[in-house]
Order: structure tokens, then sequence, then C-alpha cells
């Protein structure tokens, strides 16, 4: 039992609200922290505001969904946990993934670079790989996408 897709469409846009409100409030935390450190470190951007927000606005976004997709079919909401968890899993593993990058380059090449020219080359490194990882395990990240595993 599911719903047309011009419904989905219409729950995924109602889904941005409360992650926007998270993003405002993310954007808050971060400048009020900022403002009482004294120098803002690579390390603190991405510790402070990168990680949560990378993690946080698309569980948002996706736990939204859910609850939506729920009472629109009348559904206990236990029914998308398979699927909001598989969505959840993904953006999980592509963090860990960025970090497992940045880590290592920053090991190998922090005396060498920058720490900002490092981070650009991570965040490369890290969408060319990501990108292959999707297209050759394309099956995988749809069931995992779809709930299906």
């Amino acid at each position: 039992m599911g719903i047309s897709p011009e419904d989905e469409r219409h729950l995924l846009n109602l889904s941005v609200i409360p992650a926007a409100l998270v993003t405002y409030l993310l954007i808050v935390c971060f400048l009020f922290f900022g403002r009482n450190q004294q120098s803002l470190s690579l390390w603190y951007y991405i510790t402070y505001f990168g990680i949560p927000f990378a993690i946080a606005v698309p569980v948002t976004i996706f736990l939204s969904f859910e609850v939506l997709y729920s009472r629109k079919v009348k559904q206990p909401i236990s029914h998308g946990i398979k699927r909001f968890l598989g969505r959840v899993s993904l953006i999980l593993m592509g963090v860990f993934t960025f970090g497992t990058i940045l880590g290592t380059a920053y090991f190998a090449l922090a005396s060498f670079i920058n720490q900002w020219t490092l981070l650009l080359l991570a965040g490369i490194l890290w969408f060319a790989i990501w990108l292959l990882l999707v297209f050759r395990l394309r099956e995988v990240f749809d069931k995992l996408y779809a709930g299906k595993w």
C-alpha cells in the first residue's frame, strides 16, 4: 500500500520545514559558540557544525517524512522504521567515509598543505569515492533507501 508520486513529493516538501528549523537552530548554536571562541580552526567547524549538520538535517527530513507518510496511509509509524533506518544508515556511511578520508589525509598531508586546502581535497576525494560507490553498488543503495534490506 503506497501513495502516488505527487503525494510523496508533497510529503517530502513538507518534511523540509522541520529540517529548516533544525538548520536555523544549528546556525544559531554555531554562531553563539563561535562568538565565544578565540580562534576557529578547521576541526572546530567540522566537529561543531559540519558533522551535526550533515547528520541532523537529513535525519530530520527522513523522520518527518515517515511521520507524515504514516499519517497519510493511516498506519503506525513502525511500518516505516525499516525505511527510515536504511536512509539514516546511508547518511552515517557517508559521514563516516568523509571523516575517514579527512582523517587519513590530515595525518598524511597536514605538514604540506594548509587545513582549508586539505578539507577541499578531502571533500573532492570523498565525492569521487561516494559517486563511484553509488554507481557500483546502486542496487544495495536502492534497497537501503527503500528499506528492503
